[in-house]
């Protein structure tokens, strides 16, 4: 028996599985849980919270008329939670003619801050409510001042995310004459939001002080689309883990002229692992002329495609080497089947992201068609984007075969035919990108993904 292969073998094993079922990550998010509320009973408690399973607690911050309460809204809307408007309570207060609502009336009519004590204990109430532990929260516009932070945190209410929507004054006050032509209220009359905005700003940075270090920051004067975007990219992303992790495993796969391996090549360079293609390693067994070599070159001489059985036969052979082990790997357009991808996992190398670029099919067609390579530099154009200056160089450019329409056209219907099964095989580790975007852009939003998996 080989028992050094044996127990490198478990250890993949143990590895993967503490790392595909986030056991690392469950253990830390228990132990902060018991920091934070110190029960009496600890082992009961626990037992309470693996059963429960609470939802997210989020806090979003940000001055009038950056939006808050609209991506707020949304962020419930996307992820089951209950929305906890400060405004909202108070005014519920102030209609009901409660003791409460009479003490706070003044206040919100002009735009002050509540008094803290009054604040907090309604805030703190709804927190506690069953539907709020369950569904989680979001609280909408609180804590607006440090002592308000403070009494939270002293009571254990620690959010996993906060958001503050950034956004200029001079936006604040556009936003707010809009909604006062809008609304006629004396809530937003001019002298009323002056007041509001002052007071948001006064006690800002000694409010986010107490959060310093989970305050992430989204640029709110984007259109409200994109600033919804932003958050649920940010919403959806773990946290950063101090577990330890396997080298990456990324897959990168898309049609045709979706930018595959650019984006590859960026990975490559950002993360430090090895760009794996297979087209490449298929050339270079056929270019040391080995038994496996001469299978491949008769199969693309006969225009047949490569069997999986010889692509999973390289990549494997290629994915043992030390530096796949030690620094992890990015593969360029594989897995192609589900076959494939089958293979890689009775193979243990499964990958851990995989990267979905989405392109039309019209878009497809007009890159690659229109493709062309000036054979003299290697230097690749395109007809309508990036056409040489030079004349000579425009006289002297080749079509590639795999450009033409017509296989063009084949080679994506042959993706297409497969890709609906691949991306349902890795449900729960991919994640769809529009490849139709600037590439830095489409690369730092993978690069987020990478780093902090959905």
């Amino acid at each position: 028996m080989n028992y050094k292969s044996d127990r490198e073998r478990f250890q993949e094993q143990a590895e993967e599985y503490l790392e595909k079922n986030n056991v690392y990550d469950l253990f830390e998010r228990l132990l902060k849980d018991l920091i934070v509320n110190l029960p009496a009973d600890p082992l009961q408690h626990l037992i309470g919270r693996l059963q429960t399973n609470p939802g997210p607690k989020i806090i979003l911050l940000g001055a009038p008329g950056s939006g808050r309460s609209t991506q707020s809204q949304s962020i419930c809307q996307e992820l089951g939670t209950v929305h906890i408007s400060v405004g909202d309570l108070l005014r519920q207060e102030i209609a009901a003619n409660s003791a409460l609502g009479q003490q706070v009336k003044d206040d919100v009519l002009n735009g002050r801050l509540v008094r803290d004590d009054l604040i907090i204990d309604i805030v703190k109430q709804k927190v506690r409510d069953e539907e709020c532990i369950k569904k989680g929260w979001v609280l909408d516009g609180f804590p607006r001042t440090r002592v308000q932070g403070q009494s939270l945190q002293r009571d254990g209410i620690i959010p996993d995310k906060f958001i503050l929507l950034n956004v200029t004054e001079d936006t604040v006050y556009e936003r707010l004459r809009k909604k006062a032509v809008q609304t006629n209220s004396e809530e937003d009359s001019e002298k009323v939001v002056k007041v509001r905005v002052q007071q948001f700003y006064r006690h800002l940075y000694d409010t986010l002080d107490l959060y310093k270090g989970i305050v992430h920051n989204i640029d709110a004067v984007q259109p409200v689309e994109k600033v919804t975007k932003d958050i649920m990219l940010y919403l959806h992303m773990k946290d950063k883990s101090n577990a330890p992790r396997r080298p990456l495993r990324i897959a990168v796969v898309g049609p045709p002229g979706s930018g595959r391996t650019s984006q590859c090549a960026k990975l490559a360079a950002r993360f430090g692992v090895v760009h794996i293609s297979p087209w490449v390693l298929l050339k270079e067994e056929v270019a040391r002329q080995t038994e496996l070599g001469n299978k491949i070159k008769s199969a693309i001489r006969h225009g047949d495609l490569v069997s999986d059985d010889i692509i999973n036969q390289v990549l494997e052979e290629r994915l043992r080497q030390n530096d796949c082990k030690q620094q992890g790997w990015v593969l360029d357009g594989t897995p192609k089947t589900i076959l494939q991808a089958q293979m890689l996992a009775r193979m243990n190398y499964a990958p851990t992201r995989v990267v979905v670029l989405e392109l039309s099919d019209d878009l497809v067609i007009d890159r690659l068609s229109n493709r062309r390579v000036d054979p003299a530099t290697g230097i690749t154009y395109h007809l309508d984007s990036n056409v040489p200056e030079d004349e000579q160089v425009r006289e002297r450019l080749v079509i590639q075969q795999d450009d033409i329409r017509e296989v063009v056209t084949t080679r994506l219907q042959r993706y297409r035919g497969a890709a609906a099964e691949l991306i349902e095989h890795y449900q729960g580790v991919a994640r769809t990108f529009n490849a139709d975007q600037d590439p830095v852009t489409l690369s730092e939003e993978i690069g987020y993904y990478v780093e902090r998996p959905l």
